[in-house]
């Protein structure tokens, strides 16, 4: 990679765009990318969760960039901050312990005098970062919104919003369980509701919760999913307990993860999940010799929809 630096033109502006910005992570930046990793890195104020909205897929995506001083560091707005970054010294320029160190977007700032008027052209944009982010884009996000579930006050979902936003992540998936849900959870009890077909077991790799193990967790089922559901990331046609009227449960009925919703004011994106996978996944870490029969006992098996009563 061809890598651009002017020390002297640098010293004359001052550090200008240093001082409006982060620089932009690419993911090649980092020795690993894991849940636990990132999750590191944020809390040792080396990150910032940045929205750049995809043109493409008409929805907002996460890429990584030095925090901002002065700014949250999980941003939910877009284009919403401009202030110094985190690794910049008025004294001693940037903190970064060499260059080589520097985020790529840094890196790839081409420092210029053109008219008398001292300006760095970037090389490496926000939109071709996002690109690059989007493989890393469960990871990020949950490792996000694991983050954003620890500061949520415990009653958050809005029924005002949620009429104003007609379901939308209703329509694109049904909420999950937490064991609190449930009087009671044994095998036979468990096996009792799943066969109502109103429920559906999922399988998260460790690596989306930072876990030692993969986990099972229990969620509402999608409409076209089937009880084992291997993909709980496609719609499937939303989930199954959606009604014109709104959710089948009644408020204090619903599974933790819908009361756990957060209005989500972000352009792009649905709800943020005030429950996240690292949650479920360590309350259900308990329960999986339950929930591990469970699913061999269902993966063939074609469960019609009877109710939730």
């Amino acid at each position: 990679m061809i890598q651009y630096t002017n020390r002297e033109l640098c010293k004359e502006c001052g550090g200008k765009c240093c001082r409006n910005g982060g620089g932009i992570y690419a993911p090649e930046d980092f020795e690993e990318l894991t849940f636990n990793s990132i999750l590191k890195l944020y809390y040792e104020n080396r990150i910032m969760f940045y929205p750049v909205f995809d043109s493409k897929r008409k929805r907002a995506g996460f890429i990584l960039r030095v925090p901002q001083k002065g700014c949250e560091k999980i941003q939910r707005q877009l284009n919403s901050v401009n202030g110094e970054c985190a690794f910049w010294d008025a004294k001693r320029g940037c903190t970064c312990k060499d260059y080589h160190s520097r985020p790529r977007g840094c890196k790839l700032m081409i420092p210029q005098k053109k008219n008398g008027r001292l300006e760095c052209v970037p090389i490496y944009d926000e939109e071709e970062a996002l690109e690059e982010w989007l493989r890393y884009e469960p990871i990020v996000d949950n490792v996000c919104y694991y983050l954003l579930s620890l500061a949520r006050p415990e009653a958050s979902f809005d029924k005002v919003q949620c009429k104003i936003c007609g379901g939308a992540c209703c329509k694109n998936s049904g909420c999950y369980f937490s064991p609190k849900d449930f009087k009671s959870i044994s095998l036979e009890k468990m096996r009792s509701i799943i066969s109502k077909g109103y429920i559906s077991l999922v399988f998260v790799p460790k690596m989306q919760t930072g876990l030692e193990q993969d986990v099972i967790i229990v969620k509402v089922r999608n409409k076209y999913a089937a009880v084992c559901d291997t993909d709980p990331t496609e719609s499937n046609g939303g989930c199954i307990l959606l009604e014109t009227g709104g959710c089948s449960f009644d408020d204090e009925d619903r599974p933790y993860g819908g009361r756990a919703l957060v209005p989500e004011k972000l352009e792009g994106k649905t709800c943020t999940r005030g429950y996240s996978f690292r949650q479920c996944a360590e309350d259900w870490l308990p329960y999986q010799s339950i929930l591990e029969a469970l699913y061999g006992e269902f993966l063939w098996k074609d469960v019609e929809f009877d109710g939730i009563c």
